[in-house]
């Protein structure tokens, strides 16, 4: 799509780091009998370290850094979408307070560029799982100024859908599009198919295999996850048969105390892309790789939550998604 579709659309819309050695919260028993065990286990993690203090944002101040806290919200009613489990409601509601929502919005209006497009595009992930929740739509105003600023970067900048991690312009359609859908917004669902459609699903664009390993988020299992939300069965199997560079070649990471601090994210989000994939085809292949990655990502992260700053404050929000989206798929793992 051209810049001027994003600029109609914009139109008619018109550290303080925490003591090292504070160790997780203890892990529940993962038993067979214990439902929904990895949703319990990464909430846990995730009301922790939302709930401190790591910065002076207003409301998303845990968790280190603006993103990785806005995602522990989203793990938080996440859980509650998918086990029917209120226990954090009440601090959810006390903690997304509307002042200090106010206070939010006036930041980001402030600061174009501040997590610009990927905490923006988490903050919209959260607002999904909030309505999905049942909660209350407090979240709306700062949401519709997130789509707005989001619509007017990509006006003014197209999209790279190569673009990696904090830059992906992949993350950011697929979270524009899951609020769109949320909000019943079929103009912004159109442009972004549109978008989709010219840039992602050109038969140029190519997606390097090589650059999978680097960075937490996986490019190519990204591309092939936006591609499967906007095109039919029959469409993204010609597309996927010319496009796909072997994603079913990749090995999860066995990672150790130590590595890359970043990677740790990675088996969960190539695990989302995986059950895209089976959501789409239902394909045995790709649930099992689904389940390959999800169990190395778990003991990965599993091993190393306690390092706050490298692994405890962000990692289980990825888990948590990896979950969502294999419930999404029927996925389950032996």
């Amino acid at each position: 799509m051209r810049a001027n579709t994003w600029a109609t659309l914009v139109g008619a819309a018109a550290l303080a780091l925490m003591a090292p050695g504070c160790a997780s919260p203890p892990e529940p028993p993962v038993t067979a009998a214990a439902p929904n065990v990895f949703a319990d286990v990464f909430a846990q993690q995730a009301q922790w370290c939302a709930a401190r203090e790591d910065t002076s944002h207003p409301v998303f101040r845990g968790c280190v850094d603006w993103h990785s806290a806005a995602h522990a919200y989203y793990a938080l009613e996440a859980f509650t979408f998918l086990t029917g489990d209120q226990q954090y409601r009440a601090w959810l509601d006390g903690s997304l307070d509307a002042a200090r929502l106010e206070a939010e919005r006036a930041d980001l209006a402030a600061q174009p560029d501040f997590e610009m497009p990927y905490g923006r595009a988490w903050f919209l992930r959260l607002y999904v799982a909030r309505k999905a929740a049942g909660g209350d739509d407090r979240l709306a105003p700062l949401a519709r100024d997130i789509e707005r600023s989001m619509h007017a970067r990509y006006a003014a900048q197209a999209p790279d859908p190569n673009a990696r991690d904090y830059r992906s312009a992949t993350f950011a359609m697929i979270n524009l599009l899951a609020y769109a859908r949320a909000t019943g917004d079929a103009a912004t669902e159109a442009v972004l198919a549109r978008e989709t459609r010219a840039r992602w699903m050109a038969p140029e664009a190519r997606c390097d295999l090589a650059a999978e390993r680097p960075g937490f988020l996986s490019t190519c299992l990204s591309w092939a996850w936006l591609v499967a939300e906007i095109a039919t069965k029959e469409e993204f199997a010609t597309w996927f048969a010319t496009w796909n560079p072997g994603i079913e070649t990749l090995a999860p990471l066995d990672l150790k105390p130590g590595a890359n601090a970043h990677l740790f994210g990675k088996n969960f989000s190539r695990a989302w892309g995986y059950a895209a994939l089976y959501r789409k085809t239902g394909e045995p292949r790709w649930r099992d790789l689904y389940c390959t990655h999800f169990d190395f990502g778990y003991a990965n992260w599993t091993a190393t939550r306690d390092d706050y700053m490298a692994v405890g404050h962000w990692v289980a929000q990825f888990g948590m998604l990896a979950v969502e989206e294999g419930k999404k798929a029927g996925i389950r793992c032996g």
